[in-house]
């Protein structure tokens, strides 16, 4: 059966797994999400909660996916603002969100992780 694991924070993962799934973006390397969560830029406070996810067969670690709570449209290259319009003139809550994406990152690419036997 397919397995989902919430994560707080990417320091809770290990950054050896991360990065032997992570594409060829650099934006996408532990490192780089690490340095944006602990310098509070991808923090509740700017709006990005991270809730990585880790994707399991069995016991067997399958992938990531780079993942944050969103509150507000800020600080993403995702241009939804006219769907969050339409939400609020229906009454409808369009907030919070997931997003699967790099914080302030305006770079295309993967952004489901596989490990390299997948």
């Amino acid at each position: 059966p397919l397995h989902f694991e919430l994560h707080s924070s990417i320091s809770s993962i290990s950054e050896d797994t991360w990065d032997a799934c992570h594409s060829s973006s650099p934006f996408l390397k532990h490192s780089w999400i690490r340095c944006l969560e602990e310098s509070n830029c991808a923090s509740r406070s700017t709006g990005w909660v991270p809730q990585h996810v880790s994707i399991r067969i069995g016991k067997q670690l399958v992938g990531y996916v780079p993942l944050y709570i969103k509150e507000h449209s800020l600080g993403e290259f995702v241009f939804d603002q006219s769907w969050a319009e339409a939400a609020y003139r229906n009454r409808i809550d369009y907030y919070p969100k997931l997003l699967s994406g790099i914080p302030f990152t305006p770079a295309t690419g993967d952004r489901i992780l596989w490990m390299p036997s997948v």
